[in-house]
């Protein structure tokens, strides 16, 4: 048998799960390594053990397993991430059709509205900040601001802000080093889901180096970002 990771990244033993595939058979069965939990806390046979494994995880891998992610496993992920949920958000137009109402209102009248999957968004970003839990957003922009750029951060800034979502700009005609071309979220540092991807689903899963490339590129933007209601205040005022 040959063994590949197909979750987390290398960790010493008791540290953290991972699990692995057999490569050299179509399994669809995965070994696992975790903490193992004492054998009274769950009703085990003798012959039984059972270890903890974050359920994101869990998600993660059978996604591996059938080959692609899909926007059902996206969904399930933000139902079973423990922590952390982080996006990078890179482009300066998106063409999203269930936003165009909500765009032309605020480009004829500037007046915010909602659009279809915006309630629903918001109840997502609050259950989970409710919940001790963070969602938390980096988006690169240039001057000028396109016309999208302009009525997503005043809807963020008047919407998204006050459910819980931490949202931020780095100006990249100041910080030209940190332009990233992905768009990315990333839950609990163990799983990166590229936005945008040309897949069937529109997403794929990030690779571990990937994964290492984000988590510095996020902790260095992190350290320079403006909060978005600060940003604006500052568009402002110039």
């Amino acid at each position: 048998m040959a063994y590949r990771r197909i979750s987390d990244d290398p960790c010493n033993t008791g540290d953290c799960p991972t699990l692995f595939i057999d490569e050299d058979r179509d399994s669809r069965t995965v070994a696992v390594r975790g903490d193992l939990l004492p054998m009274d806390a769950l009703p085990l046979d003798p012959n039984e053990a059972a270890v903890m494994v974050p359920a994101l995880l869990v998600v993660s891998t059978a996604a591996a397993l059938g080959g692609e992610l899909t926007r059902v496993d996206l969904g399930r992920m933000w139902k079973t991430f423990a922590a952390d949920a982080f996006r990078i958000e890179t482009r300066q137009e998106y063409r999203v059709p269930a936003e165009q109402p909500a765009l032309d209102e605020f480009l004829r009248t500037g007046e915010l509205i909602s659009h279809d999957g915006l309630p629903e968004w918001l109840d997502l970003v609050k259950a989970n900040t409710t919940a001790g839990r963070t969602v938390r957003r980096i988006h690169t922009i240039r001057l000028p601001h396109t016309c999208y750029v302009r009525w997503e951060l005043a809807s963020q800034a008047a919407m998204s802000v006050p459910a819980g979502e931490d949202i931020r700009i780095v100006d990249l005609d100041a910080y030209p080093q940190l332009e990233i071309a992905d768009d990315v979220w990333i839950f609990d540092d163990v799983v990166g889901v590229k936005m945008w991807q040309p897949s069937p689903s529109g997403i794929a899963r990030a690779t571990a180096d990937e994964m290492i490339r984000y988590g510095m590129w996020r902790d260095e933007a992190w350290r320079v970002a403006v909060p978005v209601r600060d940003y604006l205040d500052g568009v402002r005022a110039a």
